[in-house]
């Protein structure tokens, strides 16, 4: 994720209106700890261990709203 806001970082300087964009699954499904994204990153959220014949705001989903949720505070671009 380091890698991923060094390059958003550059890529905004030669190109503002462009989204770099990057996917949080399996292991990197969780959003860092010490980290918040430049506006041009957007992050795709890959819920995994989701409850695919339920919504998402069925309580089998709780887990992957709240994961939501956290990305959220680390970044202004979420898509699920």
């Amino acid at each position: 994720m380091l890698a991923v806001e060094s390059i958003a970082r550059a890529l905004a300087k030669d190109f503002p209106d462009v989204l770099l964009q990057t996917l949080a699954y399996h292991g990197a499904q969780g959003p860092p700890l010490h980290l918040t994204f430049s506006p041009n990153v957007a992050i795709r959220f890959v819920a995994s261990g989701r409850d695919k014949f339920q919504s998402l705001t069925h309580p089998n989903n709780a887990h992957i709203v709240e994961m939501v949720k956290r990305w959220r505070a680390v970044a202004e671009v979420i898509t699920v």
